[in-house]
């Protein structure tokens, strides 16, 4: 009975319904206090509803239960990197690694984490780890294509996004960066598809409307570009 209401838990979250997923999920650690995925899933829901402080309590529980779990460890590690901890967070990923080596996710956050304070070469590295153990790992490759992107190496920054792409087609955020790319490199069409895909996903998307309002404009549309950018200023967060 516990399984099905952590699982339903889970299910809500991923529909975004967060105060259906905490009910749930609280529901089942009740029924089980020491049930781990459960107390884990919680910390998810709880960070993602913007309850950090409540969300480090459920990591922090998994955490006395089982001192090594690494998805609490790692959920840790992660909010003190959206806090700006950032070398705090990169010491907790290598903690990680070292007592779970074959974990791709703390590599690739590792690398996130490198890649933010712009040390692209060892960020590119922990991506590629990643990769060697987790061959498919979608964000990984999406990740590693914004690092090339960055460092000028379109064509692997092309192919790492579009790779990404493939197993995940619902990265709006993928769509919208290889736009940029080929915008660098002067595909106009490429790039003009990819942002429109990357609106599809997400209508509200406002930097897509941006971009795409600015390459209507170039071949000759004003009125599209008009009703483009004002999409875009409506949509801005």
């Amino acid at each position: 009975f516990y399984q099905a209401l952590n699982n339903l838990g889970v299910l809500y979250k991923d529909i975004g319904d967060l105060k259906s997923s905490v009910d749930y999920l609280k529901r089942a650690i009740k029924c089980k206090p020491d049930y781990i995925d459960a107390i884990n899933n919680l910390g998810i829901s709880l960070k993602l509803l913007g309850k950090n402080d409540e969300a480090v309590l459920s990591f922090k529980k998994v955490i006395k239960i089982e001192q090594k779990n690494k998805e609490a460890l790692n959920n840790l590690a992660i909010i003190k990197y959206e806090k700006g901890e950032n070398e705090q967070a990169i010491n907790e990923f290598k903690k990680i690694i070292k007592n779970h080596h074959l974990y791709p996710e703390a590599y690739n956050n590792l690398g996130v984490v490198f890649k933010k304070i712009n040390k692209l070469d060892i960020a590119i590295k922990y991506f590629k780890k990643a990769l060697d153990i987790k061959e498919n790992y979608s964000e990984a490759m999406y990740n590693l294509g914004n690092c090339y992107k960055i460092q000028n190496k379109y064509n692997l920054a092309i192919e790492m996004l579009n790779k990404s792409i493939n197993l995940n087609k619902e990265n709006e955020d993928a769509y919208y960066n290889l736009g940029k790319v080929y915008d660098d490199i002067g595909e106009e069409k490429k790039s003009i598809e990819s942002y429109k895909k990357a609106l599809e996903l997400n209508p509200n998307f406002s930097d897509a409307y941006n971009n795409l309002a600015i390459k209507i404009n170039d071949m000759g549309d004003i009125h599209q570009a008009i009703a483009l950018y004002k999409k875009a200023i409506f949509n801005r967060p």
